[in-house]
């Protein structure tokens, strides 16, 4: 018999939504999760990106103690994420997780809202 194993990347793994998206996962028998932790190199998400089926992509910092740091962080993250699928030519299914503050005009919603066009346009 031939189990159809899905691979599912996480990243945010050590967050809230994260953690607990994870320990659900873990019951399934035909998922392997992987994780992406804030600290993890360019490189570690390459690699589990190359391996990953399905990417929930919950990253991303929402009270910074600086604005610059949503472009860095959310925007950066998200950007790495969609040019290295681009350059495989991956198409894994990606669920993002965005917030309401998308339609507001602030430094986090901006964020959120560009980072949104970004996986959506993969």
């Amino acid at each position: 018999m031939v189990i159809n194993m899905k691979n599912v990347l996480v990243t945010g793994a050590g967050g809230f939504i994260g953690k607990n998206l994870i320990d659900r996962l873990h019951r399934e028998k035909e998922v392997v999760v992987k994780q992406y932790h804030h600290g993890d190199t360019l490189s570690q998400l390459y690699q589990q990106l190359d391996e990953s089926d399905v990417i929930y992509h919950l990253a991303g910092v929402n009270r910074p103690q600086q604005d610059e740091a949503f472009g860095r962080v959310n925007r950066g993250l998200t950007e790495q994420i969609v040019n290295y699928l681009r350059k495989k030519q991956k198409k894994p299914k990606i669920v993002f997780s965005s917030s309401t503050q998308a339609a507001f005009d602030s430094a986090y919603g901006s964020s959120k809202k560009s980072c949104r066009r970004r996986a959506e346009a993969l």
